[in-house]
């Protein structure tokens, strides 16, 4: 049996230049493609984690704008009263119109849109559920419907003066002194 020296190993299965250069490059692609393939599934979640909340807040919009329908032509309302909720529900339509169209431009338009249906959507609950509450005290209405509308806004009005009566903190400005 003839025996193999390992100077003889070594030479005999010496890899080539080229060969080698072209391996490199072709892990380097490999690992290119990897990490873009990556980069688009994690870009892929963050657009499909917001367009679930920006079709959420569009839900939950939608559903505020039915009860104020429900109780437009459930009561028979002045005309003062219609126009204002009339031009609400025009105004919210044109956002959601406006944004929806956005919405298909990308993570962008979601983040927009999202910031514009919860603006859109507590302007609207103020005014309107003000109006509506004064309408249906001066028509005399039933008071449960007046107390749940001003149990809302009471909910509200408790929620910010807890915010605004919380211990106001001193400032040491010896720390910051700039005269030093």
């Amino acid at each position: 049996m003839a025996t193999i020296k390992s100077k003889q190993l070594k030479r005999s299965y010496k890899v080539p230049r080229s060969l080698k250069k072209s391996i490199k490059q072709n892990l380097n692609k490999i690992v290119k493609n990897v990490k873009t393939r990556e980069r688009k599934i994690y870009e892929q979640k963050i657009h499909e984690e917001c367009t679930k909340v920006s079709q959420s807040h569009l839900f939950e919009a939608c559903g505020f704008l039915d009860i104020l329908d429900e109780v437009w032509r459930s009561h028979h309302m002045d005309d003062e009263l219609r126009h204002t909720l009339r031009l609400s529900f025009e105004r919210f339509g044109y956002a959601v119109g406006a944004e929806a169209s956005r919405q298909k431009n990308g993570l962008e338009g979601q983040k927009a849109f999202t910031g514009k249906m919860l603006e859109k959507k507590d302007c609207l609950g103020e005014e309107v559920l003000g109006e509506i509450r004064s309408w249906l005290i001066e028509q005399n209405k039933n008071a449960d419907e007046v107390e749940v509308l001003g149990k809302q806004d009471e909910h509200e009005e408790e929620e910010e003066e807890d915010n605004a009566s919380g211990a106001v903190e001193e400032y040491d400005w010896t720390s910051t002194s700039t005269l030093e």
